[in-house]
C-alpha cells in the first residue's frame, strides 16, 4: 500500500499554517526523511521556521505535495480541489477525522494504524496516529478514543475500560496503560500539545476522574497507584506530576501540576511547578496537591489538607498548609 509520506519523498512539499502544528508536523515530516520546502500562510509573511511563507497562488508552478495544518481546513480544500489537487495524491489534512466504529487491525495511506482485535469503542483518528491494544481487554459501553496528529496510545493486557469513558491523546502526544489497569465509568483522560502520560501496571482511575496534560505536561503514575472518585488533575505548561507504588487517593482529590496562570515577581516568573508523590502514600478526601507537593513515602495526607511544600516520609500530615503532625511507621489498605 502506498502511503502519503512516500508521495511526498518524490515531491516538492509546502506545509500550510504557519503556526505551532505546522511547524511540529514539519520537523516530524523531516525524520521520517521527508524534505519541507517551505509554508503557505494567507495572512503571515517572511520567514517561519527557518523557511519563506510564500501565498498558494506562488507555489502552484512547483506541483507540490501539500500538508494543511490549520483547524479550519474545508475551505483551504476546496481551494486544492478547485485548482485541480486531488486528495491523499496531491495533499493531506492533518486534522480530518477518520471514525472507526470496533475497528481490528487497521492501516490506512496517511499512517494511521490500529493494532489489536475487536477494539470495542469508536474510535478517531487525524495523520500518523497509532492504537495499540493487548490482549483480555474488558470494554464497556459507548467508550471513545481519540488519536491524533502523530500521537499514539498503548493500552496493555487485561485492562478494564468502563462505559462512557474518553481518552484523547492529540498534537504529538503519548498515553501509555499498563497491564491490569482500570479505567473506570466516565473517566475522561486527555492529553494533548507535546504531553506524555505514562500508568504503570494496575494502575485504577476512578469513576468520574478528569485527567488533563496539556502543553508540554508529563504524568507518570506508579504500580498499583489508584483513585477514587472525581479526581480532577490537571498537568499544563511542561510541569510534571510524578505519583509513586501503591498510592492511595480518596474521593473528591485535586492534582494541579501547575498554577495555570504567570505569577511575576519584578522581573521574573515565580510560579512553582511540578508535583512528586513517593510510594505508598495515602491521601485523604477532598485534599488539594498543588505545585511544589513534595511527599515522602508511607505518608498519610489527612483529609481537606492543602499541600504544596516537602513533607518528609513517614508522617500523618494535616491541615492548611499541610505539616507534619506525627510520625507512623506505616499504613495498610485492609480495615
Amino acid at each position: 500500500m502506498i502511503d502519503a509520506f512516500s508521495l511526498m519523498k518524490n515531491r516538492i512539499v509546502y506545509i500550510w499554517g504557519a503556526n505551532d502544528v505546522g511547524d511540529k508536523i514539519s520537523r516530524e515530516l523531516e525524520k521520517l526523511g521527508i524534505i519541507i520546502c517551505g509554508f503557505i500562510d494567507s495572512f503571515k509573511e517572511g520567514m517561519f521556521s527557518g523557511h519563506d511563507i510564500k501565498k498558494f497562488d506562488d507555489v502552484l508552478s512547483e506541483n507540490p505535495y501539500i500538508v494543511v495544518a490549520v483547524r479550519e481546513y474545508k475551505a483551504i480544500e476546496r481551494q486544492l480541489q478547485d485548482n485541480g489537487f486531488d486528495g491523499f495524491i496531491d495533499y493531506i489534512c492533518a486534522n480530518r477525522k477518520l471514525e472507526l466504529v470496533n475497528p481490528s487491525y487497521y492501516q490506512d495511506v496517511y499512517g494511521n494504524s490500529v493494532l489489536g482485535q475487536d477494539i470495542c469503542a469508536t474510535c478517531n483518528l487525524n495523520m500518523n496516529g497509532e492504537i495499540k491494544a493487548g490482549k483480555n481487554i474488558q470494554y464497556g459501553r459507548r467508550i471513545r478514543i481519540a488519536c491524533g496528529v502523530f500521537s499514539s496510545i498503548y493500552i496493555g493486557d487485561n485492562c478494564v475500560i468502563g462505559n462512557d469513558v474518553n481518552i484523547e491523546v492529540c498534537n504529538f502526544s503519548k498515553l501509555y496503560v499498563g497491564d491490569g489497569c482500570v479505567i473506570k465509568d466516565n473517566a475522561n483522560l486527555k492529553c494533548t500539545n507535546n504531553s506524555s502520560a505514562v500508568l504503570k501496571d494496575r494502575v485504577v482511575i476512578g469513576v468520574d476522574n478528569e485527567v488533563w496534560i496539556h502543553n508540554k505536561g508529563k504524568l507518570l503514575i506508579g504500580n498499583d497507584s489508584g483513585f477514587d472518585e472525581k479526581l480532577i488533575a490537571r498537568i499544563y505548561n511542561g510541569s510534571t506530576v510524578t505519583i509513586g507504588e501503591d498510592c492511595m487517593f480518596s474521593y473528591d482529590i485535586r492534582i494541579r501540576g501547575d498554577q495555570g496562570h504567570a505569577i511575576i515577581f519584578g522581573d521574573e516568573r515565580v510560579n512553582r511547578k511540578g508535583v512528586f508523590i513517593g510510594n505508598h502514600v495515602w491521601v485523604g478526601m477532598n485534599s488539594i496537591i498543588a505545585p511544589g507537593a513534595d511527599i515522602g513515602d508511607n505518608c498519610m495526607i489527612g483529609a481537606a489538607s492543602f499541600v504544596n511544600c516537602k513533607l518528609t516520609g513517614g508522617n500523618l500530615c494535616v491541615g492548611t498548609p499541610a505539616k507534619e503532625k506525627k510520625s507512623i511507621a506505616t499504613w495498610v489498605r485492609d480495615p
